[in-house]
């Protein structure tokens, strides 16, 4: 299991901190291969997030599609290709696929409908 010693309390509070300061900001929620054995650990905290910052983007990198909840669909990227693809082509320097990343990402996020 988890060790919850000093330093795992102190780097909790700081995360909760920095979640607490940018909770209004544009944020981006990444899970990474998450499945659904423990979805309380960040899953669901991070569909809540999402659900309660208009300014945010939750974006799933995972070939089984889970359920997203309704009231964040419009604002969900769910990626299924495989993760060390996905990573090794968004670390790759070409800045064509730089650019369709993040004009695919700002999209998302700038939608007015």
């Amino acid at each position: 299991g988890m060790v919850e010693d000093a330093e795992f309390h102190a780097q909790l509070q700081r995360y909760n901190a920095f979640l607490e300061q940018h909770q209004d900001d544009k944020v981006l929620y990444l899970e990474i291969g998450i499945g659904f054995t423990t979805p309380q650990f960040v899953k669901h905290p991070f569909q809540r997030m999402t659900r309660k910052n208009e300014n945010a983007l939750y974006m799933t990198m995972n070939k089984k599609a889970y359920r997203i909840p309704n009231s964040i669909q419009e604002r969900t990227i769910h990626l299924t290709d495989d993760i060390s693809t996905l990573i090794t082509t968004a670390l790759r320097n070409d800045s064509t696929t730089k650019n369709n990343n993040i004009g695919e990402t700002e999209d998302v996020l700038n939608r007015t409908d």
